[in-house]
Order: C-alpha cells, then structure tokens, then sequence
C-alpha cells in the first residue's frame, strides 16, 4: 500500500486515530522468485509462452473474487489465456462454483488452464 493509499484510508474513515494505520506491504522474495528462460512447465500444462496471460496464484476463497476474475475472461480478447495457479478452494460450495465457472470459461475459449499442483520453486 503506497503512501497515497493510506491517505485514502484515513480520508474514507476520518475517526481512525493516524497513529493506529500502519501499512504492511506484501510482496516476494525476488531473489527466490525470478523471471525463467524455461518453458518446459509451460509446455507441460500447454500454455504458449508467446501469447498474453492474465494469472492468478493464490488460494481460492471469496475475498479474492477469482468467480468474477472467470466471469469476466469472457470478455478478454482470444488472444489472452487466463491461468489460475490455485489449489482446493477453500470449501466445497466455492469448489461447485468455481469448478463450474472455469469449466463454462474453458468450454468458450481456448487457453484456459487451472494448474492445482503446488509446483516447485524452480
């Protein structure tokens, strides 16, 4: 969260105490987690590292809205894959859900993959 979104937080909530805002920032290890040259894990799950992709990695939980991420990829342009690297969903009525929106999305168009490994580091 930059410095202009805590302000907007205390502008959006003006009876929070300031000295009780702390921002914490989420990020990676850059150092663990870099660009590859590799394609084989691409190849492996058949995505075509020379087309766009929008990925999600992540748990699939409600908060992160990943049912209106796969509703709204039927309006990304074809030339765009959608890639959900996620494991189980966390219940099994977001299961039902999800499942049933990534199937109607990969039925409709081409490069739609949901990788449920945990995949290794490398």
């Amino acid at each position: 969260m930059s410095a202009g979104a805590r302000s907007d937080i205390l502008q959006a909530y003006p009876f929070v105490d300031p000295s009780r805002v702390h921002v914490i920032y989420n990020g990676i290890d850059t150092s663990l987690y870099a660009p590859s040259s590799g394609t084989e894990t691409l190849a492996r799950y058949g995505i075509d590292p020379d087309r766009p992709a929008a990925i999600f990695v992540g748990r699939i939980t409600r908060q992160k809205g990943v049912r209106h991420l796969l509703h709204a990829a039927e309006q990304f342009d074809p030339a765009i894959q959608l890639v959900l690297c996620a494991g189980a969903p966390d219940t099994p009525e977001i299961a039902a859900e999800t499942t049933a929106a990534f199937d109607h999305l990969a039925a409709t168009r081409h490069g739609v993959v949901w990788i449920h490994d945990m995949l290794p580091r490398p």
